[in-house]
């Protein structure tokens, strides 16, 4: 399992682009072309994207998303969206005990409860080693995750200066680099060694066993992972065909 040392200027670069234009369709955002907004610390990336048609000028010669930039947009929220429902299942995963938080989530009444739970000891995150070990980008999955959860905060006064500076990009490499790795994982059972990518495969034949169980009536995931992940001995023909031949973590994002 490769250690992150670095996001290259290019990843960085397409990263800025896709969240200054989620947070424009999302709040119906433009940027004054003088600057005077603070938006002159990403000049750089809305010269990207204007150049390449997301953004145009507005009646107020403001930066505002294009009908391109809208769908590029909306095409992203629904691809993090379909990351995360496959992944977020190995967020909790008692690797002891081999369970999942996941399987006791709808005994929970409240959200209380259920982050009381999961904020208990004995769950480690999984979700970075199994993405890498399934051929896809853990930077990826934790920007998805930072989208989701706001976790670049916009409502700060210099916020445009940190993302142009590399500050978010910072945090989301060390958050992949401090993840449990496959070798961490490697243990003697008292005959042989067990290998980290073996237990790795077993942790994610179980969780997304678990997913078709809690997505039992979701064609679509079904079928996904009939072609992506089939499980060992099961076949259903009646499954309609997957929304893409290679699974979506494998195919990298791009704008």
């Amino acid at each position: 399992m490769t250690t992150q040392t670095a996001i290259t200027p290019e990843t960085q670069q397409l990263f800025s682009a896709t969240f200054l234009l989620d947070y424009m369709a999302k709040n119906k955002a433009t940027f004054d072309t003088l600057a005077t907004d603070g938006s002159e610390d990403f000049s750089s990336t809305l010269q990207w994207l204007l150049a390449r048609d997301y953004i145009a000028f507005d009646n107020k010669h403001c930066y505002a998303i294009a009908t391109k930039g809208q769908q590029a947009a909306e095409r992203f929220a629904n691809r993090y969206q379909t990351i995360l429902t496959y992944f977020d299942v190995f967020a909790h995963v008692d690797l002891e005990a081999g369970c999942f938080a996941y399987q006791e989530y709808q005994n929970f009444s409240s959200t209380a409860q259920w982050q009381r739970y999961i904020q208990q000891e004995q769950w480690e995150d999984m979700r970075i080693p199994l993405i890498q070990q399934l051929g896809g980008s853990a930077i990826e999955l934790v920007f998805c995750q930072f989208v989701k959860e706001d976790r670049i905060d916009t409502s700060t006064a210099g916020w445009q200066y940190e993302i142009a500076n590399g500050i978010p990009w910072a945090e989301i490499l060390a958050i992949c680099n401090s993840a449990l790795t496959a070798e961490q994982l490697n243990y003697d059972d008292g005959s042989e060694m067990i290998s980290g990518e073996h237990i790795l495969d077993d942790i994610t034949s179980q969780g997304f066993a678990l997913l078709r169980d809690l997505y039992s009536d979701d064609i679509e995931i079904h079928s996904d992972l009939a072609a992506w992940y089939p499980q060992h001995g099961v076949q259903n023909p009646s499954l309609q065909a997957p929304s893409s031949d290679k699974p979506i973590w494998q195919s990298p994002w791009n704008l």
